[in-house]
């Protein structure tokens, strides 16, 4: 029913409202920022008029989410707690909704941990159990993250030292 209200209140205009409310904000208080939501509302609508698109993102999406689970149910089982497909499953997405509600802190650090033990001990599962959990998923976005951001490092830093001139000898040298 939500989600349902959700829809319909996106392709009756709700961001369009949005949109203009940010733009006069922008106007009184010149946070330049916020002018570049212009165009809000159209990107909302052109999702709309795709809906396999739509379809496809949501299937990956739910996708990624059952390697999630069997990542959660992995964990667990190797740490001696019993659990479930569907606990895991369940887990796995409030686990992903305290991660995406702490947004605002950096990494989600101490939130991710949190809701694991929280939601962990609602399931029946021990919340030190529910913390090495979180704690396993960080080990796993240390092993993929560090690489990649160190790749991203070297190239960045080769591309800023091919953009910085020659030095040229000082007259009298």
């Amino acid at each position: 029913m939500l989600l349902a209200a959700f829809v319909v209140s996106q392709r009756l205009g709700v961001f369009k409202l949005i949109e203009k409310a940010l733009g006069r904000v922008a106007d009184k208080t010149r946070w330049l920022s916020l002018g570049r939501v212009k165009g809000l509302h159209e990107a909302i609508q052109a999702i709309h008029r795709n809906p396999l698109a739509l379809a496809e993102s949501a299937s990956w999406h739910l996708l990624a989410w059952m390697i999630g689970s069997i990542e959660v149910w992995l964990a667990l089982h190797f740490m001696g707690v019993a659990i479930g497909w569907r606990d895991a499953f369940i887990l796995e997405s409030l686990g992903q909704a305290a991660r995406s509600a702490g947004f605002v802190v950096p990494g989600a650090i101490g939130v991710q941990e949190g809701g694991y033990m929280l939601f962990g001990a609602m399931l029946g599962v021990p919340p030190e159990a529910g913390l090495a959990l979180s704690l396993a998923k960080r080990l796993r976005e240390l092993i993929f993250g560090l690489p990649a951001v160190a790749h991203w490092q070297y190239v960045e830093g080769r591309r800023l030292f091919k953009k910085r001139p020659a030095a040229q000898p000082r007259a009298g040298e």
